[in-house]
């Protein structure tokens, strides 16, 4: 495997990693609530994407 698809392998499973944690996160569970207010959600959402 060459260099290049480690880095796109790397880079789906680091995108799918944060899907699965804001589906979590911004999402109530049970008697648990989300602690992320829904105003911010989309911009937390932009801000942590463009991080990586």
């Amino acid at each position: 495997m060459d260099s290049n698809s480690l880095l796109e392998n790397k880079t789906m499973v680091e995108n799918e990693m944060m899907e699965v944690s804001f589906d979590y996160w911004f999402n109530d569970h049970d008697d648990i609530r989300s602690p992320i207010p829904d105003y911010i959600k989309s911009e937390l959402r932009d801000k942590a994407t463009e991080s990586l």
